[in-house]
């Protein structure tokens, strides 16, 4: 790949890589506003009384965007884990638009594919295991 070619690319994911981590939980809120689904409740949570997978899932997310991660992972897994995520992807698209080096680009893609199935799994496995009424 062409280091022209690297760079664009990596300006665009950096670009939206800090897009999402900038305006994840306001973006949210003013989105629920509009629809009138501000302060839902979850169907899951309403049906049995327990929070679902992703419940806490745009708050965690919040705060691991702004540095906070012990926070985000007591509010929620999969939540933190894509704020992790997306801050990984945002250094190394940094790296590839200031270095041209194609390797990020795919360091990048790997991180964002494995971490994602791994946060994902995690956190299932975490929500079944206090669904059953273990601590975790």
């Amino acid at each position: 790949m062409r280091t022209r070619d690297v760079r664009l690319i990596g300006s665009v994911l950096l670009a939206l890589s800090l897009g999402l981590l900038a305006g994840g939980e306001p973006l949210l809120d003013a989105a629920a506003r509009l629809s009138g689904t501000e302060g839902a409740v979850c169907p899951y949570r309403l049906a049995t009384g327990r929070p679902c997978m992703g419940c806490g899932g745009t708050h965690a997310f919040a705060r691991a965007a702004r540095g906070e991660f012990g926070e985000a992972l007591r509010l929620n897994w999969l939540g933190a884990g894509a704020g992790v995520l997306l801050w990984a992807v945002a250094g190394l698209a940094l790296l590839a638009f200031s270095s041209g080096a194609g390797g990020f680009l795919r360091a990048a893609a790997i991180v964002s594919g494995v971490g994602g199935a791994t946060v994902f799994i995690a956190n299932a496995v975490r929500w079944w295991l206090i669904s059953q009424g273990g601590v975790v």
